[in-house]
């Protein structure tokens, strides 16, 4: 019986989904790192939560990736919430949620991605760990833009590229 429902299917079903989400992260990480989104050109004045950068970690094609992701760390509250990259240019319908335990989840419904992980927060480099990826280091800072009348958004830069969410 050649059943397309039986587990020699669904096991190959699974292997076909995580290449899948493997060839759309690599993509991502290779064509802009953390981030992927449209490069800042405003004058916003940014404001980094520590007093000075850190290296960025570089890996190599040789490195070996990880099955499972490295333990979460505790992020800085300002991290906390969903950040949204909008919807023109590169971080169009991308987003990350960060949460107080360390967890991080991207994502993009127009892609159909989901990436469950964990990050790692070392001064103003962020270290972005997903299961079966190597890990992509960035750097990051937080922005409150204050447009008066009650109007006001924080600015998520991750290597220069922008998310928002509401103050």
């Amino acid at each position: 019986m050649n059943s397309l429902n039986g587990p020699a299917h669904r096991a190959r079903a699974r292997v076909a989904v995580v290449a899948l989400v493997a060839l759309i992260v690599t993509v991502i990480s290779m064509t802009s790192g953390c981030g992927q989104g449209t490069a800042r050109s405003d004058a916003t004045s940014q404001h980094s939560t520590s007093s000075s950068p850190t290296a960025v970690q570089t890996t190599t094609a040789d490195a070996a990736v990880p099955e499972s992701t490295p333990s979460a760390s505790a992020i800085p509250a300002v991290l906390i919430g969903t950040w949204s990259g909008g919807t023109q240019g590169a971080t169009a319908y991308w987003s990350y949620t960060f949460t107080a335990d360390g967890s991080v989840v991207l994502q993009n419904a127009r892609a159909d991605t989901w990436l469950e992980g964990t990050v790692e927060i070392n001064g103003s480099s962020m270290t972005l760990n997903f299961p079966y990826q190597s890990p992509v280091t960035c750097t990051w800072s937080v922005t409150h833009v204050n447009l008066g009348d009650g109007l006001n958004y924080y600015d998520l830069d991750l290597n220069g590229y922008s998310y928002v969410r509401d103050a």
